[in-house]
């Protein structure tokens, strides 16, 4: 943790535990590793609640099985009081199918006491810290262009290699005469006839936009591409559209955005 004028802050975490014993194996793990720590311990969720309500913690080192919370219910419980705040699992080797259905209901990682060393709590905690960070930024980002998106002027549509429909923001129902949950999974050549297949090859087979291999049936760039094309609304009437298509690479995954503006006489 990076303090003022880059000085290391010790990491505050809440053990939750019951177990004298497994709480001092904690501490004593987090105080003589390279991660500068205070440890803060409670033995209830009741417990771990109020001192979430009083003292800022980076990370939860939490036991699923407690005097007054038992399982996945501890889990909620936490979570719900401090929904911000990674949480790594804590628990016993007979858990482990436990601890992992914690991961999928939101805890960051899971550490067994039996094979618990200061290597693995700390690494745990570190990635515990640093996913959560992550998740928080990507939801930031992801919030401002949801912002962006919703509130342009212009119809915004993105749409997968396969052509179905992920986003068609508030701009883009009046134009089309569509309700956005109407068109989501929905192919966009139902309201931009032709903007598939026209972008592909003489020897494209199925249309989608660049298959993976790049072999047979590959398509032409389209990131970006301005033009002018017929669009079709519900009612079956078509007009003449101004679109920008630009395209979006995650690997080998891709998500194209087209940009719709009906074609003004001049």
């Amino acid at each position: 943790m990076e303090g003022p004028r880059g000085k290391q802050e010790a990491m505050r975490a809440l053990s939750v535990e019951d177990d004298p014993f497994e709480q001092h194996v904690i501490e004593h793990f987090l105080s003589h590793s390279e991660l500068p720590s205070k440890v803060v311990h409670a033995r209830t969720v009741s417990e771990a609640l109020e001192r979430l309500r009083s003292e800022p913690f980076d990370v939860i080192l939490l036991d699923l099985s407690l005097p007054d919370a038992e399982g996945l219910d501890t889990l909620a419980r936490v979570q719900g009081a401090a929904p911000r705040i990674p949480i790594v699992v804590v628990t016993g080797n007979e858990d482990e199918h436990t601890a992992v259905e914690a991961m999928r209901a939101g805890a960051q990682d899971y550490v067994l006491k039996p094979r618990m060393d200061r290597r693995v709590l700390v690494h745990a905690v570190r990635f515990a810290i640093e996913r959560q960070r992550a998740a928080q930024a990507l939801a930031e980002s992801e919030a401002r262009v949801r912002a962006i998106v919703n509130t342009a002027p212009d119809a915004i549509i993105t749409f997968d290699e396969h052509g179905s429909i992920a986003i068609f923001n508030p701009a883009a129902e009046p134009l089309f005469g569509y309700a956005a949950e109407e068109m989501i999974g929905s192919s966009v050549e139902r309201i931009l006839p032709g903007i598939l297949q026209e972008r592909r090859t003489d020897s494209a087979e199925t249309p989608h936009l660049f298959p993976a291999s790049s072999s047979g049936g590959a398509l032409r760039e389209v990131c970006p591409l301005r033009e002018e094309t017929a669009a079709r609304r519900s009612d079956g009437a078509t007009f003449e559209a101004e679109v920008a298509l630009s395209e979006l690479r995650l690997g080998d995954y891709r998500m194209f955005t087209v940009i719709v503006r009906r074609k003004t006489a001049h």
